[in-house]
């Protein structure tokens, strides 16, 4: 049985059950992230996902996962066993994920810790689910609608909420309390890798039958240390140190592991190495742990795996190696592959999200390798302070950090969206506050297309700012990109129906950044960047760039007069006003006549035009349209006059107060005036 996969009575395969609920909880957890761009179908997804939780076929499909939960996890099985069917379906498919994620099946004492940690705060997980703003409001814009959103799916939810919550409090300990650990002892492992990879066994030359590579994290971070990656950060945290066998079709893992036990031992034995603890795993595999218990925290205390030996057979050509600091280290590419795979088989959304980070880094040190900047060599810059650089291998002749330039624009105001979907709002104001200095709020900007203040989405309002040439599709070249933010202008980003703003670059002999403004998360927003090549993959895969604006004319409607001497002066068949307004720079008027307001109070559309330039002492109109504007049925219309006026360049005032229209009624063989 395929848990992943369900076969229609055609044989066609398609997604089953646990892909479905996979996906749910996903989408729900990234909302309880606040990285969601669909926060308002979030209480939907929670529905349709407790629809699937309630069926009864499901319960196969889980204990299938259930066998992939390792028994050091038992407290935690058998609290969630206690709960409702749908509750403990989704939480026993939640603990396979976590599993999967932690290695919690071969690292033991971990596992008792994250079973400590799940099971005594399960009971309160309605507490622990920390609901962002946006993920209430779409609640309550759900009770509204009375989309049937209730207590079983608010318990469903809280369940949700609660395993995103274990996961960023053990993501963080990974992340710094056991990558922290790794570094302080990387010289020891170090040394561990040297003393096997120089033993005899690994130094047969060019017949030898096996390769031996450091992979994983800590490889991730030696390619990155020597490339003199910039953003280590976002690197996957180091939580061990792994190593690979290669071996070739027809090896028997188990075989190749008794040739290297020795090796192992010997080190083991040497009383100025550390006694790690030896322990054989399923599946050829071997696991070193650190000979005492770390107190890491006052509640999580366990002897870490530290090293990881894997023996794979490779049905392809042997891997690429570096070299790095005189470690055989897998090279970028099957690194890039190997992560890839791995990634491609984690479901626990926080996991994989590092994953997809680290991955995106390795590709861009892969890129600037294999396409160093034009015109010279690549010189690599120097590497920050070693301290800095959170989990990594350290050595302590590092040099010190090469200069990188910043440009940032001066005097932009950072606006947050307030609602899940306002991105093209905040986008919007952001552009308009700087380029045309407007007073405008991001409610006002919502207004002109949702007067309601509906969440929704919407594509930019810049009424006067143009965009030089096509939006849609437009890659800019890095000197374009320098060029626009040295003259002090941002420009705006569009991928998947959300914007951000760039306002900045970064730039070495190695790093081409964009410094953009997410206005995500909502009322907060955040600033941060991306690579020239990630810009690139961005625009290329259906995205647009609006920059270079060019800014058009103010444009306003004049408060206006009747003239009545002159409207019903003897013989007079036309109407003639004037403006009031003498205080701004006006280069040209138009006189619009338009449908008057309908029953639902909105303007009619415009049924002739009529040019001035400058602004004119008097206005004047004979009273005509066209023909075409009546029919049999009716033979007179009331229409509204008025006055646009395009001010001149720089001109950024506005008129005084006044009328700004006229209405008038006109017939279509005799013109009549009411006033």
């Amino acid at each position: 049985m395929c848990p992943r996969v369900i076969r229609c009575p055609d044989n066609i395969p398609v997604p089953g059950h646990l892909y479905y609920i996979a996906e749910y909880v996903m989408m729900i957890r990234e909302a309880f992230m606040d990285k969601c761009i669909s926060v308002p179908k979030t209480p939907k997804r929670v529905i349709r996902l407790l629809e699937v939780l309630n069926m009864d076929a499901l319960d196969p499909f889980v204990a299938e996962e259930r066998k992939h939960i390792p028994s050091a996890l038992k407290s935690s099985i058998d609290a969630v066993e206690k709960l409702p069917p749908p509750e403990k379906r989704m939480l026993t498919i939640l603990l396979a994920q976590f599993s999967e994620a932690y290695d919690l099946a071969l690292d033991g004492d971990l596992a008792k810790c994250f079973n400590t940690e799940f099971s005594k705060d399960l009971a309160n997980r309605k507490t622990k689910a920390v609901y962002p703003a946006a993920f209430t409001q779409a609640i309550a814009e759900s009770d509204k609608k009375k989309e049937g959103y209730a207590d079983p799916h608010k318990a469903v939810a809280d369940d949700i909420g609660y395993a995103q919550w274990i996961s960023q409090e053990f993501a963080k300990h990974l992340q710094d309390e056991r990558a922290k650990f790794i570094q302080d002892h990387s010289k020891e492992l170090i040394h561990f890798v040297k003393a096997i990879y120089t033993g005899s066994l690994f130094a047969g030359g060019e017949d030898l039958e096996v390769q031996f590579a450091v992979a994983g994290a800590f490889a991730a971070n030696l390619h990155a240390r020597y490339a003199r990656f910039e953003r280590m950060e976002e690197l996957e945290p180091i939580r061990r140190l792994d190593l690979k066998i290669y071996c070739k079709p027809g090896s028997k893992p188990a075989t190749v592991l008794e040739l290297i036990k020795p090796l192992i031992d010997t080190y083991i034995k040497d009383p100025t190495t550390p006694n790690f603890l030896l322990t054989e795993l399923p599946e050829g595999k071997l696991a070193l742990f650190w000979p005492e218990v770390v107190s890491f925290s006052s509640t999580i205390k366990y002897k870490p795996m530290v090293v990881k030996i894997t023996v794979e057979v490779r049905d392809e050509d042997w891997p690429q190696l570096s070299f790095i600091k005189g470690l055989p280290v897998l090279g970028l590419r099957d690194l890039v592959w190997e992560y890839k795979r791995y990634a491609g088989s984690i479901e626990e959304t926080f996991t994989q999200r590092s994953l997809k980070t680290a991955i995106d880094c390795l590709i861009d040190i892969l890129t600037r390798f294999e396409n160093p900047n034009p015109g010279g060599a690549w010189d690599l810059p120097a590497m920050p302070p070693a301290q800095a650089q959170q989990g990594a291998p350290v050595e302590a002749d590092d040099p010190p950090l090469a200069p990188v330039t910043v440009k940032v624009v001066a005097g932009l105001e950072f606006v947050p969206q307030q609602k899940s979907n306002w991105c093209w709002a905040a986008a919007s104001l952001m552009m308009r506050r700087f380029y045309l200095r407007d007073t405008s709020t991001l409610d006002d900007i919502v207004r002109e297309i949702y007067p309601g203040l509906e969440d929704a989405q919407s594509a930019l309002r810049l009424p006067r700012l143009k965009p030089e040439g096509a939006v849609e599709g437009r890659l800019l070249s890095w000197s374009d990109i320098k060029n626009l933010l040295d003259a002090n202008k941002p420009f705006v980003i569009a991928k998947a129906g959300h914007y951000w703003t760039c306002y900045g670059y970064e730039e070495s002999a190695t790093v081409k950044n964009l410094l953009y403004w997410d206005p995500l998360p909502t009322a907060t927003g955040t600033k941060t960047k991306m690579t020239y090549a990630q810009y690139t993959s961005f625009i290329q895969d259906r995205g647009a760039t609006a920059q270079n604006f060019e800014i058009q004319p103010k444009k306003v409607l004049l408060p206006i007069a009747m003239d009545r001497a002159r409207t019903f002066a003897k013989d007079s068949t036309g109407l003639f006003f004037t403006s009031p307004e003498r205080g701004l720079r006006v280069a040209k008027c138009e006189i619009r006549v338009r449908h008057a307001r309908n029953t639902l109070g909105e303007v009619g559309a415009v049924i002739l035009r009529k040019e001035f330039v400058g602004l004119p002492a008097i206005f004047s109109w004979d009273m005509k349209v066209d023909d075409a504007n009546f029919d049999d049925a009716h033979q007179t219309l009331t229409v509204r006059v008025e006055v646009e006026a395009t001010l001149s360049p720089g001109e950024e005032g506005n008129p005084i107060a006044g009328d700004t229209f006229i209405a008038t009624t006109v017939s279509k063989e005799v013109a009549t005036m009411h006033i």
